[in-house]
C-alpha cells in the first residue's frame, strides 16, 4: 500500500507540471475581459490574464493557444514580450494574427492595442483594435 501511495504522489506531481495550463508560467493568473474589433467584426470574451513581470504579459480565452477548449468557436491570445505584442484571433477555421502589433500599451490591470493583422491564407491586412481588462 505504501508503494502505491508513493507512486500516486509522484504521478500527481508529474501531472501538475504538464499541460497547457496558463498557471504553469511564473506570474499571477487573473480573470479578465477582452473586447475588440477585427476587420469590422466585434468580439467580447472572458480571458485568463497572466502578468509575469513589467516586460511580459499574456492573456488567452481558452486553456490552449490553438484549440477552442470552451466550445464557443473563438480562441484569442495576446502576448507581450518587451516592446513587442503578438495577437491571434481564431474564429472557427479562420485565423487572423499579428506577430508585432503596431500600437500597444499596458497599465496595471489593463492593456490595449491597434494596428493590422493578416488573415491566414489571404493577401492583405485587416484592421484590429482591442482592449483587455484584468482583475
Amino acid at each position: 500500500m505504501r508503494i502505491i501511495g508513493w507512486c500516486a504522489g509522484i504521478g500527481a506531481l508529474l501531472l501538475a507540471g504538464c499541460g497547457d495550463d496558463p498557471a504553469a508560467d511564473a506570474g499571477t493568473l487573473s480573470a479578465g475581459r477582452f473586447q475588440g474589433t477585427v476587420d469590422g467584426i466585434e468580439y467580447a470574451v472572458d480571458v485568463h490574464c497572466m502578468a509575469i513581470d513589467a516586460q511580459r504579459f499574456r492573456f488567452r480565452s481558452d486553456r490552449s493557444d490553438v484549440a477552442d477548449t470552451d466550445g464557443d468557436g473563438l480562441v484569442i491570445t495576446g502576448t507581450q514580450t518587451g516592446d513587442r505584442f503578438a495577437l491571434t484571433v481564431m474564429v472557427g477555421d479562420v485565423t487572423h494574427e499579428s506577430t508585432r502589433l503596431e500600437r500597444f500599451s499596458r497599465d496595471t490591470g489593463s492593456a490595449s492595442g491597434s494596428g493590422t493583422m493578416t488573415r491566414e491564407g489571404a493577401i492583405g491586412r485587416v484592421p484590429v483594435r482591442f482592449s483587455v481588462r484584468c482583475n
